[in-house]
């Protein structure tokens, strides 16, 4: 297991690999300076519909980040992914595949294998770093899918306003 946390800059999601603390860390400026050789620092699921994704900001803030995430939350017509891996691509970012669980049959639906110098944190994540890492997913079934959006409908508040921008935005 690696410690992580999702933790929140301007109240959208970043993920923080390994760090000892997170205490200091609230807006960008922190973020930049907080990155080491001994913590991942990670966009999840950047360009998803919620208001706490990243979004447009990955961008402008591409240089506090050591990988992008790719979501397992997505269907054959409907793939944020594509456009965090255009960036990832764009500005040589690894990515990582990840099933952010928070339901049963979301563990192991996305994964990254990462080919690592030995099984320890510091090698794990040098070998992320170094872009040694492969992201494996596949698109969900239907019905995983509506019950993933039906759970983050009732978890996540959204308005209608957001939910159409968003959905722009992905397209």
């Amino acid at each position: 297991m690696i410690p992580g946390v999702e933790s929140y800059i301007d109240q959208k999601h970043i993920l923080l690999i390994n760090f000892s603390s997170i205490k200091n860390i609230n807006r960008y400026e922190d973020l930049y300076r907080a990155k080491n050789d001994r913590g991942l620092i990670v966009a999840p699921h950047p360009f998803y519909m919620t208001a706490q994704c990243i979004g447009r900001n990955l961008i402008r803030h591409i240089d506090c980040f050591d990988a992008i995430e790719s979501s397992h939350f997505y269907f054959s017509f409907f793939n944020p992914n594509k456009k965090a891996q255009q960036v990832a691509r764009h500005f040589n970012l690894p990515v990582i595949g990840n099933s952010d669980t928070h339901l049963k049959f979301q563990f192991g639906t996305t994964y990254s294998l990462v080919e690592a110098e030995e099984k320890s944190i510091p090698a794990i994540i040098k070998a992320i770093k170094q872009g040694k890492v492969e992201c494996v997913s596949h698109p969900l079934q239907l019905k995983l899918f509506v019950k993933g959006l039906l759970w983050s409908l009732g978890e996540i508040p959204i308005t209608l306003k957001q939910l159409i921008f968003r959905l722009a935005e992905a397209i």
